[in-house]
């Protein structure tokens, strides 16, 4: 019981910059713990923005509350899934085999590639953010969609081979139970479609990019990483905020 209790603040202190100066245990209950905790991250960082969007001043532009939304973001996570994506950008834009964008995964450099595709990145979530104000949307949207994009994140850590035998998808998959995550995460999915009828749309769209992103990485990866983890989230939430706003 208390190996499981710890899966909460090692969520915290894996996945994001919230200060828990705690050695905690890595064992497989607890790692297998801190992934059935990974969607209350993003139901933390659904209530900052939300609450930050509401006591921002009046007399703030929409721009500019946009603009906090998204610094407020960064600072949350520390651009932790931002790194995978820009790793991912690069490699895949090598266009060598699997092997060279292997290589180029574990240096830790960003290259042209991975700059735009953090630019863009940020970009876009400017964009849906300004909207998302713009249209005055429910707590309850800020919520869902970064409770389902690591739900989803964590189904396709599961389901994925690793494209090698070390690595941080290598080091988790062998610590945690598939059935509790895979039974666990389905359960997140289906409380957020019940909670918001709405978002069962957004979650067949989850599922679907998550087959299409398993097939993606297995065919120009060899299979999952830490930094295509990265990638299925930023990316992951972007396609879930337009699939989202294309219906409000």
């Amino acid at each position: 019981m208390k190996q499981t209790l710890s899966g909460l603040p090692l969520a915290l202190q894996f996945f994001s910059q919230i200060p828990i100066r705690m050695n905690l245990p890595m064992t497989k209950q607890s790692v297998t713990a801190m992934f059935l905790f990974f969607p209350l991250i993003g139901l933390l960082e659904g209530a900052l923005l939300f609450g930050i969007s509401n006591i921002a001043p009046t007399s703030f532009h929409l721009f500019l509350v946009a603009t906090l939304l998204l610094l407020v973001r960064l600072a949350f996570t520390g651009g932790l899934h931002l790194d995978g994506l820009a790793d991912t950008a690069d490699a895949y834009f090598s266009y060598g085999d699997i092997a060279r964008r292997q290589e180029i995964l574990k240096d830790p450099r960003i290259g042209a590639f991975g700059a735009m595709a953090i630019g863009m990145a940020l970009l876009l979530r400017l964009a849906i953010y300004l909207q998302l104000l713009t249209a005055d949307v429910s707590l309850l949207y800020f919520l869902a969609i970064p409770v389902l994009i690591r739900s989803g994140m964590t189904l396709y850590l599961i389901s994925t081979t690793p494209a090698k035998a070390s690595g941080m998808a290598h080091f988790f998959r062998e610590k945690f139970h598939y059935g509790v995550l895979t039974i666990g995460h389905f359960a997140w999915l289906l409380a957020v479609v019940l909670i918001v009828p709405k978002m069962l749309l957004v979650a067949a769209a989850l599922l679907v990019f998550l087959w299409l992103f398993k097939w993606w990485t297995r065919k120009h990866f060899g299979g999952s990483s830490g930094d295509m983890c990265g990638a299925f989230v930023e990316g992951g939430e972007l396609v879930l905020w337009l699939v989202l706003l294309s219906f409000l």
